[in-house]
């Protein structure tokens, strides 16, 4: 028969990949939001409003080069921008980052009330509907280019600090 300290080690394990995609999200949501803007940004200095700017450029030494250089910039990430559907990476990934977060939470609340007074039914039933939450959630994540072995490096030690593991 389970006993409710049962509970304790798997919900933490679930708790812990939880957060992990949870920051996961945020921190590909960062960088997509950041790519985003310095898209924008370019594309606004180059754009036919910013004519006087880009004038004013080639008036200098190397000013004509220079522009060419930007506006070149400029396009590309407009077109990468276009391709990679930025802005819909970015939706997806605050909403993927939203349900971690709330299951996170519940997972929280719930091994709190593991130490205080849940009973064993209700922890295996609660229990098992974080997993099918955490099935569900996982099912919308996917493979992404932003999501480099150094992010998932440094997502890791986020966790790890943040749940206070290893060491």
């Amino acid at each position: 028969m389970p006993d409710i300290k049962d509970y304790w080690e798997p919900s933490f394990e679930t708790l812990y990949q939880a957060y992990y995609q949870e920051l996961a999200s945020e921190a590909l949501e960062t960088t997509w939001q950041k790519i985003d803007i310095v898209q924008a940004i370019l594309v606004a200095i180059t754009a036919s409003g910013s004519a006087i700017a880009g004038w004013a450029l080639w008036s200098e030494p190397g000013g004509k080069i220079a522009w060419v250089i930007i506006a070149g910039i400029a396009s590309v990430l407009s077109i990468i921008h276009g391709t990679l559907g930025v802005p819909g990476r970015i939706k997806d990934q605050e909403d993927i980052r939203r349900e971690f977060s709330e299951l996170r939470l519940d997972l929280e609340k719930f091994r709190q009330r593991l130490a205080l007074d849940l009973i064993v039914d209700e922890a295996s039933k609660q229990y098992n509907h974080f997993l099918d939450r955490y099935t569900e959630c996982m099912k919308k994540t996917h493979p992404d280019l932003a999501y480099t072995k150094r992010l998932r490096n440094r997502v890791q030690r986020q966790v790890n600090e943040r749940l206070r593991v290893g060491g």
